[in-house]
């Protein structure tokens, strides 16, 4: 972008946010709309009706610009200390809003059909289904999955969704009547037809109306109905795209206090509207030709104690919540790898190499085994284990000639250069993402990375660095060390709002050229107060160190300081050690979304020959204002305009990217339980179990129970066995399971399969119990447990691989907490509880309710695992290292 920098806009004043358009958008996908950046509440929205056009009179030219926006509130909770089960204070939550603004007015969504619609705009009754959720099963429709009434949360204004009941595939439209929360209740389905939640399952008549009132075709008349006659369901209307006008187009809209619109990260807000400056400004009559998004986070002034709690709570958390990588100045890293002391195959005849049990998964080298024959003709291991290249996986079975290392090849010894110059902070998960050819792994678990520094005077150098063990922060690189985001790693809160617009216009003026020789005369008490401010000589520090242009350093004025420019700010953004400074400056300014406007009209005696334009441009400033429609209407909303500025994507990175999916390795708990650990080849006898006999690691069912309790043969297995991705199709052709000859079938391909059926098994249960279980909590929670630890996922496993890939059961254990949804053990802790007293919740006669059709001794069998499982993923979570 040419304008939109932050902590210092193009014009020299503070500005609290930053801007997303054309400049932008070939390095972030813009085409999907506007996201909101995390969970949060709706407070106030305003969607024009048509843009605003503002006349230059002085100059006859026209410019668009929109007034629309989205302010969202946010909460940010810090940890609690170790150990700690007290209720935590208010002042350890801080309540932080994200403003979008210059949203899309309604004629943009009425000119292109194809742009999509928030779901959440008030008012709107009519949706079209988007591609939210998939049918079930195999060759799976995508849309949206339609629930019995939702039942209200533990916390304010928010909603549980019942059980599935039927499903609209994408592109269908509804009518909404009534309305909790994001939820709404299904009036009509005016196209399309609703079907069942599962792919092929029974729904509706074959000849006749499709509903979950009715008993379908294929089930006893007797079975129970899914709803109450004419009940169609409810969705989530936030998912979807609106199809009608909100109400209160034009105006500033305040949601009631007691229902804000929750919205979780990443809900669209609208598309990016337009906003033409003067530069870009034409003759003709106004037309779209400059989109902008300005995008800002801000707090009250309780962040600066919110933040020095934080850091104070640091040093009461476990060693794995520091997940910020801080290097600091002086640090020496590694240039490069050693060279390679040995060259496989001189000497001795090599047989082959293997992978050692330590080697790791990923990085640039791994560590094999050599192999010869030894005296008797067997192959015997040679000496002790090596390092090669990645790269020489494809030559295990032909080593001859490859290089080796005896020992890793990059080691603390080596460190020299380069050596860093200024403090700098990575966040765990950004490091990782670097790739194969940036991240390399030791036998030992201690990861490298080959990161680009500066060096000082704006120059910059590549060299590996060591971040040591993250369970203790032992073995680290010297000049290094990981940090919690809850210190806040180089955050500075900079005091400007001793800077008027007045000074920092004369300033700009001065310091880039503009001012006439007398002009900067006038001006230099202005240039010398703004100069000396806490803010400038803060950006002062990051612009001296970038690179001389053309060989040339800047002058430096009489008090050897280096003036501040925008177009200076721009070249440090291009530089990750020197944005990394300026997206951590936290600005304490006045917002140019309220305060009145004489501080700019104050800026009219400047504008010399412009005097009538800019006073067109200060009727744009008075309509952008739109802080007094909100002060005092919505809770926790700042008192005055002066606030606090966060750098969005600083504190993103700091709180958000360091977030960690662990949905992988998984499958521990439920096969230890299932099959003892015995694998694929396991087949049991089916006695006592409705499912019948069932097979594999996972316990796949031979029998499928209907509404009506009869049963169809084939169950999972035989969709397993029938499946796409399934290798061995053939040979199960014209076999039933549950027969003997199934049963034969299934163990002589396993054995002779063994390795690669293990893989296509669990890959198969991933796709269809796990994920669709993960999809299931989210859409009913909006709790995504992938970012939860390890051990929670394996719980989701276990649960959706033994009680289906729809349970309710995880959703109505996160129901069952009385306490907000964090990524924390304390919290995983508590869910684990919850969900296996979920599992095994028993009737007033003793039987396991979710197992009721199994006999007593299947029922005494599933609490046993469960009394055994339960404390085994307690010790898993204690052990959990990255969590």
């Amino acid at each position: 972008m040419s304008d939109g920098f932050f902590p210092l806009g193009v014009n020299g004043f503070p500005h609290g946010g930053i801007h997303f358009g054309a400049g932008s958008a070939s390095r972030v996908d813009q085409s999907k709309g506007v996201r909101v950046i995390a969970d949060g509440d709706i407070v106030a929205y305003k969607l024009d009706d048509a843009y605003s056009q503002l006349h230059f009179t002085q100059t006859r030219d026209w410019a668009l610009y929109s007034t629309g926006f989205v302010l969202v509130r946010h909460k940010l909770t810090m940890p609690r200390a170790q150990g700690s089960t007290a209720a935590q204070p208010a002042d350890e939550t801080l309540t932080f809003f994200s403003l979008y603004m210059h949203i899309a007015d309604w004629c943009t969504y009425l000119a292109d059909d194809s742009l999509d619609r928030p779901g959440w705009w008030l008012g709107v009754d009519a949706f079209r289904i988007k591609a939210k959720d998939k049918q079930v099963g195999d060759g799976g429709a995508s849309g949206a999955v339609v629930y019995t009434a939702p039942a209200a949360g533990t916390r304010r204004n928010t909603y549980t969704p019942g059980k599935p009941v039927g499903f609209l595939p994408e592109g269908s439209e509804v009518t909404i009547g009534e309305t909790r929360g994001p939820w709404g209740h299904i009036k009509a389905v005016t196209s399309g037809t609703m079907v069942s939640p599962s792919s092929g399952g029974y729904f509706g008549w074959e000849d006749g109306p499709q509903a979950p009132w009715l008993v379908p075709d294929g089930v006893e008349d007797t079975a129970p109905t899914l709803t109450p006659e004419g009940d169609w369901g409810w969705i989530n209307t936030h998912d979807h795209r609106a199809l009608k006008e909100p109400t209160n187009v034009g105006t500033v809209v305040i949601p009631p206090k007691e229902r804000p619109i929750h919205v979780q990260a990443g809900t669209l807000l609208g598309q990016l509207g337009e906003y033409i400056d003067y530069e870009t400004s034409t003759p003709l009559p106004p037309a779209p030709l400059r989109q902008l998004l300005h995008l800002e986070v801000f707090a009250d002034d309780s962040l600066k104690a919110f933040i020095e709690k934080s850091r104070a709570r640091v040093a009461q958390l476990p060693q794995s919540d520091k997940t910020i990588f801080v290097i600091q100045a002086g640090a020496k890293l590694v240039t490069k790898p050693v060279d390679a002391d040995i060259k496989l195959g001189d000497g001795v005849r090599l047989t082959k190499l293997t992978l050692t049990s330590t080697s790791p998964k990923t990085g640039t080298w791994i560590q094999v085994q050599p192999w010869i024959n030894g005296p008797s003709g067997r192959e015997q291991q040679y000496q002790g284990p090596v390092w090669i290249a990645r790269s020489g996986l494809s030559r295990l079975g032909s080593p001859t000639g490859l290089s080796a290392w005896k020992a890793f090849p990059l080691q603390l010894s080596q460190a020299g250069s380069p050596v860093n110059a200024d403090l700098v902070t990575y966040p765990r998960a950004e490091l990782n993402s670097l790739g194969d050819g940036n991240v390399a792994v030791d036998d030992k678990g201690v990861t490298w990375w080959r990161l680009e520094v500066g060096t000082g005077a704006g120059q910059a150098a590549t060299g590996w660095v060591c971040g040591g063990k993250q369970t203790d922060g032992s073995g680290s690189h010297p000049g290094t060390r990981w940090e919690s985001p809850w210190a806040w790693p180089g955050f500075e809160i900079v005091d400007a709002t001793g800077i008027s617009l007045t000074d920092a216009f004369k300033r700009n003026l001065s310091v880039t050229g503009s001012a006439s020789p007398n002009e900067q005369k006038a001006f230099a008490p202005s240039t010398a107060a703004v100069g000396s401010s806490a803010l400038l000589l803060k950006l002062e520090q990051t612009v001296s160190r970038l690179p001389a242009s053309g060989g040339v350093k800047d002058d430096k004025g009489k008090d050897g300081s280096v003036a501040v420019t925008a177009a200076k700010l721009q070249q440090a953004l291009t530089r990750r050690w020197l944005a990394n400074d300026l997206g951590h400056v936290i600005l304490k300014y006045e917002s140019e979304w309220g305060g009145g406007t004489s501080r700019w009209e104050a800026l009219t005696p400047l504008m010399r020959n412009a005097a009538e334009n800019w006073k067109c441009e200060l009727e744009r400033i008075k309509k952008l204002q739109w802080w007094d429609s909100v002060q005092g209407k919505v809770d926790g909303f700042p008192s005055g305009p002066v606030v606090n500025h966060l750098h969005p994507i600083a504190v993103a990175v700091n709180f958000i990217l360091n977030r960690k999916r662990r949905d992988y390795d998984l499958g521990k708990l439920s096969t230890q339980y299932e099959t003892s650990g015995r694998g694929p080849s396991t087949v049991s006898g089916g006695q006592g179990d409705p499912g019948g006999v069932s097979y594999g690691s996972y316990q796949m069912t031979s029998k499928t129970r209907r509404t009506d309790g009869t049963f169809v043969i084939g169950g999972t297995v035989q969709i397993f066995v029938t499946s796409p991705d399934f290798p061995w199709t053939s040979d199960f052709s014209g076999l039933t399971p549950g027969t003997p000859a199934f049963t034969q079938k299934w163990r002589e391909v396993v054995q002779n399969n063994t390795n690669k059926f293990v893989l296509v098994e669990h890959e198969y249960m991933k796709k269809t119990h796990f994920d669709v279980q993960i999809r299931t909590v989210m859409s009913r929670t909006g709790v995504d447990l992938r970012y939860h630890s390890h051990t929670i996922n394996d719980v989701v496993w276990s649960t959706a691989v033994h009680h289906g890939p729809t349970t309710d059961v995880i959703a109505t254990a996160i129901g069952n907490l009385n306490m907000p949804n964090s990524e924390t053990r304390d919290y995983d802790q508590a869910l684990i509880d919850a969900i296996y007293a979920e599992r095994g919740k028993t009737n007033a006669q003793g039987q396991v309710i979710r197992f009721r059709s199994s006999s007593a001794a299947v029922q005494a069998g599933i609490l046993q695992r469960f009394r055994s499982e339960k404390p085994k993923a307690q010790d898993e979570l204690r052990n959990e290292n990255d969590y």
